[in-house]
């Protein structure tokens, strides 16, 4: 059986990034009868706790509560931190995919904008070429209309 003392020193241990004492050991435990002690390193139980996302959660969420009520959190820092480090691989791919929809629908997005570009672009073309072939036979045509009366000038 585990005493609930050791659970807090385990507390105080995980949030090393926003306690304020560091990883400095804060709690003594004393049972009363027989007690089996285990000692379970901080990379063992993150990663027994990714097995078991709500009891990570819990357990989070409790060791904030107490280090809270002595004052002992730095909130800033676990604000900054955002226990990014301890997201389990499943949290780490969901925010992967949530990024690779994003950037999916901003592709979307600008793909659409520039076949819409595109598109008025070679309207816009279209529309130089006719203008300019319109030009283009007017000139034509005042040009022979120059050349004819001028040679009717001289006749």
């Amino acid at each position: 059986m585990i005493c609930a003392v050791s659970i807090i020193a385990l507390l105080h241990r995980c949030f090393a990034s926003g306690n304020k004492n560091g990883n400095r050991r804060t709690a003594n435990i004393r049972c009363i009868g027989y007690t089996d002690l285990f000692m379970l390193s901080k990379e063992n139980l993150w990663e027994a706790l990714r097995e078991y996302p709500d009891a990570r959660k819990n357990l989070l969420e409790k060791g904030r509560q107490l280090l809270r009520k002595d004052n002992l959190l730095d909130e800033d820092v676990v604000q900054q931190e955002g226990m990014k480090t301890y997201r389990t691989v499943e949290e780490k791919l969901g925010v992967v995919d949530e990024k690779m929809d994003t950037v999916k629908t901003n592709l979307a997005r600008l793909m659409g904008e520039y076949s819409s570009i595109q598109k008025k672009l070679k309207e816009r073309v279209q529309n130089l070429q006719t203008q300019l072939e319109k030009y283009e036979q007017f000139l034509q045509l005042v040009t022979r209309r120059v050349s004819t009366d001028s040679q009717d000038q001289f006749l």
